[in-house]
Order: C-alpha cells, then structure tokens, then sequence
C-alpha cells in the first residue's frame, strides 16, 4: 500500500512538472503566433501571459496596440487590460502552428485614432475600427469575438494633436464567425452568425462651435434593428454662429429623442461606406430648429433641386420603404430686411410618412415617393399635406389644406412679419393644388373665409390709420362657398430655381390669395 501511495505521489509530480513545462512551452507558442502574420498592420505587445491547460483558456495582461504603417491617413493605436482567450486547440498549435479559438475576448479596450487630414470623409473613422478588428481575428481561427466596454478617442495631427470625438462603452458580441470570409459591411467584417453591437457617449466637434452628439446607439442582427437614442446637432452659440456670417446661410440645430431601423436589408453597412436599406426608419420626438438673417447678402448659389434632388443629394445610398416621423416638431426664425427681431414660423404635433424613399438612380425606376404630413401651426391651425413625387421626372403634385381657426390667433406671427394685424376674421378652410415642374407650377386654391377686418401696422408698430380703413374699404370681408361672388383660383406660378420647394409652394399659395382678394390690399397682406 505503501510503494502504491509513493507510486501516484511521483506520478502526480510528474504531472505537475509537465503541466507546468507544457504551459511554459505554449505561452512561447502563442506569444509567436499572434505576431507571425507577415501581413499584420498591428503589433500586439504585451507583459505577461498566463495558460490553463485544463480549463483551455490563455490570457494576456497590459497590453498595447501598435500601428505597423506609419503612412496611414488614419492609424490606430490602444491599450488593453487583456486578452482572454477560451475554448483553444492546444494541438492545433502543436501541430499546424496554428491559434485556433472558441472564444476571442478583449477586455477595456481604448483605442485612439488620429487621422492626418480632418476634411475625410467621416466613414473612414468607423472603417479604420474596422480593419483593427479584422487584423486581430485574422490571427487565428476564431469562432466567437468578444468586446467589453471599449472607448475611443479621436484626433486630428495638425501643429499638435486635437481631439474632435469620441465614445464610450463600446460592446460588441459576434457569434459563428468565418474568419477566411470577408464581409466588409459588417463592424466585424466577416460572415457571421449574428453581431450584437452598441456604444454610448458619442461626441463629435463638427465645426468650430458645433458639436454632434448621440447618447446610445444600438445594433442587433437577430432582431434586424438598429435604436439610437437622444441625437443632436447644436451649437454652442447659434446666434453669434449667425452673426459672424458673412451671407445668408441657414443656421440649424436638430434633436431627435429615438431613431429606430427596423428590418434591415443584409445590404447595410454602417461602417466604411454607408449604405443604408431598411424596411422602416422612425423618428420619434424630433425638433429643428433654422435660422435665417436675411439682413446679409444672398451668396451666388446654385440652382436648387425639387424633393427628387433632395433624396438624391443624401451623401450616401439609402433605400426606405418607410420613414415615420412622430410627435415632433419644426421652427423657423427669420429676420427680414431692416428688422432687429426675427419672426417665428413653428409648426408643432408634426407627423408624417414617406414612402419608397431611394436615393440610388438604377433603383428608382418608374416609381414614385409619397410623402403625407400633419402638424399645427402655431398651435391653432391644423394643415394636412400630401405629396408625390415620381422618380426621374424633377417634378411633383402637392394637395394642401388649412382647417378653421380664428386668423387673430397668428397675430404675433402677422405682426412681425407682414406688419398687419387681424383684428376680426375666421379662416374656414383653405385648400391647394399644385403640379409643380422645374420652373413653375400650375396651381388651383379655395380659401374661404368670413367676418375679415385688419390693421396696417408702421414699422414701430403703431396702427397707420389711413392704410388700414384702405385696407378694410377694399378688402372682400366674406369668400364664402354660398355666395355668389365666391372667389376660387386657377392660375400658374414661376418658380425661382435658387429656392427650394417649399418656397414654391409658398409662392404658389401667395399668388392665389393675391387673386382672390383684391390685389391691392392682398400685396400689403402678403408683399413679406
């Protein structure tokens, strides 16, 4: 009994001696092996590494990441507290020198990305994160990646290095990956099963005072969704970025509380080249907020596009069955020539829907987008608007319409802008018309309206008593659908090229009223 206890005791330290050369032998293995690629853009350095034969796990401690390619516009470069390594093929590198691994973890890993020239393109920053973790899996084969609380800072070189972004809380989990298989779409550029993926904390400096932000963005390829929340798009100071401006040029902020993508097209990329395919994009809780000082001189500009143009001009593809936009809301301020106050146009309650929206020629065909919206403006008048657009044709058809409301209720809106005030008057209903073309639109508008008194208002505010008892002698105090006298308009607009469309349809609409009421008074109602 005795020599059998000697006998396991010695074969037991035999084991243990072997167990401890064997771990020795595969931290030299493995320490090889993950800088053996000839084709590496990355050097993995690390101090200490430790190997548990029996659990198949490894582990690298304090490590750094070093760019290689030192001509990159964009190089990358990191630190990590490890690298744990589960599920390894100790005889696959034995015997074919080679890592082959279940699970590939890194643990708080921060990177920094300087870029040599701050006008790239913004896609580039993404892709550059990409090619790193293309590098890393690239060492092996590694079925499952891994990464937990990640950072990123991103810089630019110029006479010293300035940061202008960066995120937190970065988790990435891909499952079932091909390594051999390059899927450059995906964060993780291979084939996979699926990725689960999202980040927090996103901070961008986009120019000098202006900063894009996005508080947590979300991507599952299980649920085929995407969900960012609180986006923004603001300065620090709208109103002296406004005044340093040399021309008129629209000044805006943008928040979106929630974006969703729901059903994804396997065609998406939001990393490198963004593309984006999906069966339904949400905005929920948006508000934009523009600014315009028409004080400055107008730039020499080109000509603008109609809707069509617009979509087309988004600066990478897109193709939506679906946009919906819900409980949002739109403000435009605007000071006119000689005004220290700007006038404000808010349209609140904001939803709508666009349909078939693809901004890629080949894809368009004979097709069309559709576009319907409902908002209050100023909180008292509900409009409905319905647009479509057909693809190739740079045109459009529009149906508006105003419901009843009280005209005095807009005063402010009046005051400011056209120095007129409603003192009595009820718009019953006002409905537009319009098809619209590259350099006019043919137009038909009903506008009803009863018990229509005014004040013509001097540019202190004080009534002109002469213009408004003008103003009253001539204007139409009824145009109402059961008289005989009721008015209606069928006439065409001209279009300025160097305006977008929705100044059309405000063109158009003004050019029916001035037929509509008489022309006199109408050009000092509606002249602004």
């Amino acid at each position: 009994m005795k020599k059998i206890l000697i006998g396991f005791l010695i074969a037991t330290a035999l084991l243990l001696v072997a167990s401890f050369g064997l771990e020795a032998y595969f931290e030299k293995r493995i320490s090889e092996a993950i800088n053996t690629n000839p084709d590496r853009a990355y050097d993995i350095l690390f101090e200490d590494i430790s190997i548990s034969l029996f659990r198949r796990k490894a582990s690298l401690k304090r490590i750094r990441l070093v760019s290689l390619k030192d001509s990159e516009a964009i190089k990358v470069s990191g630190s990590l507290q490890s690298i744990e390594l589960s599920g390894v093929d100790f005889l696959d590198l034995i015997f074919n020198r080679r890592l082959s691994i279940y699970r590939l973890e890194l643990v708080d890993p921060g990177f920094k990305l300087t870029r040599k020239d701050i006008q790239g393109r913004p896609e580039d920053n993404s892709k550059a994160l990409q090619d790193v973790f293309k590098d890393i899996i690239s060492r092996g084969l590694i079925q499952n990646f891994e990464l937990v609380n990640g950072t990123a800072e991103f810089f630019v070189e110029q006479d010293s290095l300035i940061r202008f972004a960066q995120f937190t809380d970065l988790n990435i989990s891909a499952n079932g990956i091909v390594s051999d298989s390059v899927i450059v779409q995906n964060p993780v550029p291979f084939q996979l099963e699926s990725i689960q993926m999202s980040l927090k904390n996103l901070n961008v400096i986009t120019d000098v005072n202006q900063k894009f932000k996005l508080g947590e963005l979300r991507f599952d390829s299980k649920t085929e969704s995407i969900l960012i929340k609180d986006i923004s798009l603001e300065y620090d100071n709208w109103e002296e970025t406004a005044n340093s401006l040399v021309y008129q040029q629209d000044v805006i902020e943008l928040t979106i509380q929630t974006l969703s993508l729901t059903y994804l097209n396997a065609k998406n990329n939001i990393s490198g080249d963004w593309q984006i395919a999906a069966g339904l994009a949400e905005f929920r809780g948006l508000s934009l907020d523009d600014y315009r000082d028409k004080n400055k001189p107008r730039p020499e500009e080109p000509e603008k596009p109609l809707f069509e143009g617009l979509v087309e001009k988004i600066p990478f593809p897109i193709e939506l069955d679906t946009i919906r936009i819900l409980d949002s809301k739109l403000v435009y301020r605007e000071f006119l020539p000689g005004k220290s106050t700007p006038g404000i146009l808010s349209f609140e309650n904001l939803s709508a829907e666009i349909l078939n929206v693809i901004s890629t020629d080949s894809l368009q065909g004979d097709s069309e987008m559709k576009i319907t919206a409902n908002a209050l403006f100023h909180g008292v008048a509900e409009i409905d608007l319905g647009i479509q657009v057909p693809y190739g044709k740079n045109s459009f058809s529009l149906q508006a319409g105003i419901k009843k409301f009280e005209l005095s209720e807009i005063n402010k809106v009046l005051e400011q802008m056209a120095n007129v005030r409603v003192e009595t008057g009820e718009l019953l209903s006002l409905q537009l018309q319009m098809e619209a073309s590259r350099y006019t639109s043919s137009n038909q508008l009903n506008f009803q309206y009863e018990n229509l008194k005014l004040k013509i208002l001097d540019e202190g505010k004080s009534v002109n008593k002469l213009k408004s008892s003008l103003a009253n002698i001539f204007t139409s105090k009824n145009n109402l659908a059961s008289d005989p006298n009721y008015k209606t308009a069928t006439y065409r607009s001209k279009r300025n090229i160097y305006r977008g469309p929705l100044n059309l349809v405000w063109l158009s609409t003004k050019d029916g009223l001035i037929q509509i009421v008489p022309g006199e008074v109408a050009q000092l109602f509606l002249d602004k």
